[in-house]
């Protein structure tokens, strides 16, 4: 769930940054800056401790599909 919170939240961001924000330094435009940094920040840890909980299982799936086009 935090995965797809943190993916909407940097899409979100991502959008207002370069396409509905005018580029420049207003307080507006840095405040999306500080929501997209950490955002992604949000996403990368998310991500690294889904694969970490995760990580028994993606190595026997990856035995089995390897197994299976070596055969």
């Amino acid at each position: 769930m935090l995965l797809l919170l943190a993916g909407l939240v940097l899409a979100v961001s991502s959008m207002m940054l370069w396409v509905i924000l005018e580029k420049g330094y207003s307080p507006s435009w840095l405040t999306w800056i500080e929501i997209h940094k950490w955002s992604g920040f949000g996403l990368f840890v998310a991500a690294v401790t889904h694969v970490g909980l995760h990580w028994k299982w993606l190595l026997a799936m990856s035995r089995r599909v390897f197994r299976r086009s070596l055969d």
